[in-house]
């Protein structure tokens, strides 16, 4: 698993989970290309089937795609059977809508079972965690999600976001984007997908 990437760089990683999601997504995406910032975005499975387009313009717009499952389960209590048909639902129809099969996998909630560490290694998974955790899907505002970055990011951060969730949940990511991409450019940080985070294809 990898949680950050070289502590000597200045780039660090934008990354996004439980997309895609219309209420957030296409205000991300507009945020992101607005700042010609580069991003990771962990797509649902399920997401990807209802908002294929969404998924067209993150790849169209040189986004990275990974996997987040196709109904985000909480592997750390699933059997292997459930967890080989999460992985290849979502993995396959990612393919379907944006030409490849991608090689980075972020787990719902984080949870994974060694079996599963295992069976993802085999099949040419990376599995990619973060070490900033904006705690966005909590209902924090924009000022409360850009304290938390601000004061745990560094060199070779990877940092969690959502850009989907629950319908209960209030996800203010797109307002905290709009003043912390300036900000820690302004503090000399380089935007950077995974893939070029770590110097890692995206694809299988």
């Amino acid at each position: 698993m990898f949680n950050q990437g070289a502590s000597n760089s200045n780039q660090i990683a934008l990354t996004f989970d439980d997309g895609p999601d219309p209420r957030y997504t296409e205000n991300i995406l507009n945020i992101l290309t607005t700042y010609n910032v580069p991003a990771t975005f962990f797509v649902l499975g399920e997401g990807v089937a209802m908002y294929p387009e969404l998924v067209k313009r993150m790849n169209k717009e040189g986004h990275d795609i990974g996997s987040h499952s196709f109904t985000h389960v909480n592997f750390a209590v699933a059997d292997m059977e459930t967890f080989e048909a999460e992985m290849e639902q979502s993995e396959e129809l990612i393919e379907k809508t944006i030409g490849y099969r991608p090689r980075f996998f972020r787990p719902p909630y984080g949870n994974i079972t060694l079996d599963q560490v295992i069976k993802l290694e085999e099949s040419n998974n990376l599995i990619i965690g973060w070490n900033v955790d904006t705690l966005d899907w909590t209902g924090n505002n924009a000022e409360e999600i850009n304290n938390i970055v601000l004061s745990n990011d560094g060199p070779g951060s990877i940092i969690l976001f959502h850009d989907g969730g629950h319908y209960t949940q209030d996800i203010n990511s797109p307002e905290a984007l709009a003043d912390l991409i300036p900000e820690l450019q302004r503090q000399g940080y380089e935007f950077v997908t995974v893939s070029e985070l770590l110097n890692i294809p995206k694809t299988k």
